[in-house]
């Protein structure tokens, strides 16, 4: 393995334990009956979780983006180190999963995001409707920030379904002609 790369694998993991706590805190905050009855810790607290959870789609979408499209185009010389081909596919998958989970984190935050939504579980629930682009099931966006994130969402899920396609593709080992290459004169 590249030097390194365990430091990233440590980033990744952090990350993935920081959203996990982050959506139990996210999820013990909407245990509040109402918006109004939370305190302001907890509200501040989703504000800086919004973020948090912001950046990491950012993150994720950037190095992503910049793994399958712009490895290409690098300098020749310079070499781009991966572990293995199962191991970069599955990151790919659990990032996939760590998109819908950092969105509902954002959902849960911005207030007013959302129509008839009782508990963070509806929200997790119209997450990964969303990105899965299957439908929004009960639960609707509202106008103005709800439809911009959920279209937001809606487009990165599609793309970064495409990325990951690519990078499966990318992978496979080259196909050679069974018989002979047609190519050559006949």
């Amino acid at each position: 393995t590249k030097p390194g790369s365990r430091k990233k694998d440590l980033y990744v993991t952090a990350f993935i334990l920081l959203e996990i706590v982050l959506a139990v805190l996210v999820w013990v905050g909407w245990s509040y009956a109402d918006n109004t009855a939370r305190p302001l810790a907890v509200k501040v607290a989703a504000i800086v979780f919004g973020i948090i959870a912001g950046y990491r789609i950012y993150d994720i979408i950037q190095a992503n983006v910049n793994l399958v499209i712009f490895d290409g185009f690098r300098r020749k010389g310079h070499k781009h180190y991966i572990a293995s081909a199962l191991r970069t596919i599955l990151l790919s998958i659990v990032n996939y999963f760590e998109l819908m989970m950092c969105f509902s984190i954002v959902y849960a935050t911005v207030g007013g995001c959302l129509a008839q939504v009782s508990s963070f579980t509806d929200i997790l629930c119209f997450s990964v409707l969303t990105q899965l682009t299957v439908s929004f099931g009960t639960i609707t966006p509202e106008p103005g920030w709800g439809q911009l994130i959920s279209c937001i969402q809606v487009v990165l899920g599609y793309l970064f379904g495409l990325l990951i396609l690519a990078r499966t593709i990318a992978f496979l080992p080259k196909a050679s002609p069974v018989i002979g290459d047609s190519s050559e004169g006949s």
